[in-house]
């Protein structure tokens, strides 16, 4: 639907990394976490198993469901 509304978000960034969690309502629908070190333009997702980062191996833009 080219109506769509852009979700509500918000981010956690340090120098180092960065956090983004997108909601529905209150709900989170979508979790992003980037290595802004050794990917500094937030081209690779790293996956979230838990709380815990994982190794960046996934393309960037595609949110993981939660």
């Amino acid at each position: 639907d080219e109506h769509r509304s852009i979700p509500d978000w918000s981010s956690i960034r340090t120098e180092h990394f960065q956090y983004v969690e997108y909601y529905d309502g209150s709900t989170v629908v979508f979790r992003e976490y980037y290595d802004l070190v050794n990917d500094p333009d937030a081209v690779m997702q790293c996956s979230i198993d838990g709380a815990t980062p994982r190794v960046c191996t996934s393309p960037a833009r595609k949110a993981s469901k939660v």
